[in-house]
């Protein structure tokens, strides 16, 4: 997993695991990034382990001009002054993830690792009928002093907004500027077995998400739609820092409503060099709708 803000035309290049239980796994990782950032070319001769108890391989998100993989080389060229934002450089983060079926007593310890290894961030996600994301967040953050932790995802028909900015509140006043909440549609059999599927995804997706902002930055709410009721309602406690609202998009619609109404984006694993590409394209779009500015791309790959 990696996330870089960006202009239209600054490259992309991201890379995570998916656990930390192997130091020389964590020292290979910690390796490559900083090799990736200091050089505009290079090659990594480590080997990808895959973790047997994990259940699944680690990660690896490459999304540059120019990438080549053969076996268990990846060579990439990322030109770097592209990537300039005046006269400031934007350091690319790096950083894991959290299963939500991984055991939730040994968060702690694995969030402390994490971050002493060098990871920046440290990213979970709600899958239903699993462990919350919110609750996991709060265990994670508390257990470390400067890993940020996203949320990626929340699926926003299951949350009133109200409620989602109560917790992000919570999260954001203990932790100011370390936790990133996203949004996305949620896995459509599980809504609809739950009872929260709604008419337009699209529509309450942006409803969500528009509201939660407007919320924590202490506006008084007044919203009618289709799946998102809110009559006056303001909070009491806003936190000084609001922490930035991800979205998950897949396809172009869902890309462009990101682009509008996020201020980041979170891309599903697999995406490829040309999908990120692709990705950008209707992002840019969404946000000239908008009118936003600097857009954070987070990129999940398994390998």
């Amino acid at each position: 997993m990696w996330c870089r803000r960006y202009s239209n035309e600054c490259a992309y290049l991201a890379l995570g695991a998916a656990i930390c239980t192997r130091a020389a796994r964590v020292a290979e990782q910690v390796h490559l990034r900083r090799q990736l950032w200091n050089r505009t070319s290079m090659r990594f001769q480590g080997r990808w382990h895959s973790i047997p108890d994990a259940g699944f391989s680690p990660l690896l998100v490459l999304a540059c001009d120019t990438v080549e993989r053969t076996g268990s080389y990846v060579a990439c060229r990322c030109p770097r002054a592209r990537c300039e934002k005046g006269n400031a450089m934007t350091r690319p983060a790096l950083g894991v993830i959290f299963h939500p079926t991984f055991p939730s007593d040994a968060l702690a310890a694995y969030a402390r690792r994490a971050e002493a290894a060098g990871f920046d961030e440290l990213w979970l996600w709600d899958d239903c009928f699993l462990p919350g994301a919110f609750t996991s967040a709060a265990i994670a953050l508390s257990a470390t002093r400067r890993l940020t932790v996203g949320i990626g995802l929340l699926p926003a028909t299951a949350y009133n907004p109200v409620f989602a900015a109560m917790e992000i509140t919570t999260l954001a006043l203990a932790f100011p500027e370390r936790i990133k909440p996203g949004f996305g549609h949620g896995v459509g059999s599980w809504m609809a077995q739950i009872g929260a599927k709604p008419k337009s995804s699209l529509q309450a997706l942006a409803d969500t998400v528009t509201a939660v902002r407007a919320l924590l930055g202490g506006e008084r709410v007044t919203l009618h739609g289709e799946q998102v009721h809110l009559d006056q309602v303001q909070m009491q406690l806003t936190p000084a820092s609001v922490p930035p609202l991800y979205v998950g998009a897949i396809r172009e619609k869902s890309l462009r409503l990101a682009g509008r109404v996020g201020e980041g984006t979170i891309l599903t694993g697999m995406s490829s060099p040309a999908y990120v590409r692709w990705a950008r394209h209707h992002l840019a779009t969404g946000q000239a709708e908008s009118g936003r500015g600097d857009h954070c791309l987070t990129v999940y790959l398994d390998v």
